[in-house]
């Protein structure tokens, strides 16, 4: 498995809980061992990236094969001066459809992450394009994560988690990613999408 994003997926094997935000891969490759899925986890990665920049990564890629890539569709560092366009989406979109084809030729699976919560929300506008990106992605792969709809309230904000009554999100920066209880969540959920 090979997965493929921004600093919400960046590789930490480190489960202790001291950098949450870099901890997805580990609870990927943990939960897949218990439900004995015999894999590998590829982390492809990269903090701070848009994108361009881990699709490109993703792209130039050619000893890894995997089963199932684990793809971002669009994230924050997409945005333009923090905000999120319409231009920028439809690039991501072109992209992730290029991301779709590469999977489809190699005879693997692609499972997409939308678009994840962000601490202020998102504007109406924004949550309808938000809508669009969902859509898309389910053209693409029947493996569709959307991190906004799972964690985020209905203004595209940080929503609480049902279990402890805190945020998603981490209370620390780098903010706007996922808590420990997060990642474990969005792990358990690629696991159980493919075990399915």
């Amino acid at each position: 498995m090979n997965v493929v994003g921004d600093s919400r997926f960046a590789d930490n094997q480190d489960l202790s809980g001291t950098k949450p935000y870099l901890s997805f891969s580990g609870y990927l490759g943990e939960y897949l061992y218990q439900a004995g899925i015999p894999a590998t986890v590829c982390n492809s990665a990269r903090s701070g990236a848009t994108s361009l920049v881990y699709s490109s990564l993703l792209s130039a890629e050619k000893d890894i094969i995997a089963d199932y890539t684990v793809y971002i569709i669009y994230t924050v560092n997409d945005f333009i001066s923090g905000a999120m366009t319409k231009s920028g989406l439809e690039t991501a979109k072109a992209r992730a459809l290029v991301v779709a084809e590469k999977s489809k030729k190699e005879g693997s699976a692609v499972i997409f992450m939308t678009i994840f919560p962000k601490g202020s929300g998102y504007t109406q506008t924004e949550l309808g394009w938000i809508a669009d990106l969902n859509i898309f992605a389910a053209t693409l792969s029947n493996f569709v994560i959307k991190p906004i709809e799972i964690y985020g309230t209905a203004t595209g904000g940080w929503a609480l988690n049902p279990v402890t009554n805190a945020s998603w999100t981490t209370v620390t920066l780098p903010s706007d990613h996922l808590c420990t209880e997060g990642y474990q969540d969005l792990a358990w959920r690629t696991v159980s999408l493919i075990n399915s």
